[in-house]
């Protein structure tokens, strides 16, 4: 398994594909009755730019596909000390250390960034 950063400016849409099939996956375990997002809404949000916080990505893999993503929004302008954390796992590959991972590496920017707090989604079961 390899944790890497992904940067929305150069994604590719093999890695666009990726993304999207680990969401519809998870959200099919985890929340059935939300409808799994079109390639197109990934590909949209990887876009998205905010003036007052920065969008952070990274991804893990497994044998070079995708099979979990993080992201983590950092504010520059209000709320500056906190950070706020979300991602998913294939669900076929929950249970082996991923989301740790992913969240270690979340981890290592919010220490370098000086933040002090971190609110992070997770789903029980």
């Amino acid at each position: 398994m390899l944790i890497s950063p992904l940067d929305p400016a150069t994604v590719t849409p093999e890695q666009v594909a990726g993304l999207h099939a680990v969401e519809v996956a998870a959200l099919a375990v985890d929340d059935p009755e939300r409808p799994p997002p079109a390639v197109e809404d990934v590909a949209a949000l990887l876009a998205v730019r905010r003036d007052d916080r920065r969008l952070l990505r990274w991804t893990a893999l497994d044998d070079g596909a995708i099979v979990g993503s993080a992201r983590l929004a950092l504010p520059d302008v209000d709320n500056t000390q906190t950070a706020f954390s979300g991602g998913s796992v294939h669900p076929d590959h929950r249970r082996r250390g991923i989301g740790t991972a992913l969240l270690r590496a979340e981890v290592g920017m919010l220490v370098a960034e000086g933040r002090r707090s971190v609110l992070l989604e997770a789903r029980t079961d």
